[in-house]
């Protein structure tokens, strides 16, 4: 299990990275999460 945590638009550069190697990639789960006002997103995946 990998997780990978960052701001929005850093995560969303991995997901799609994750995408063009999704053969790679058994499953991975998004999960956005609010903390005190900052915002971040956590991408949980298996390899």
């Amino acid at each position: 299990m990998v997780i990978f945590r960052g701001a929005s638009k850093i995560v969303k550069e991995m997901i799609s990275i994750c995408n063009r190697m999704v053969i790679f990639i058994e499953q991975y789960e998004f999960h956005q999460f609010v903390n005190e006002g900052d915002e971040s997103l956590y991408l949980y995946f298996h390899v």
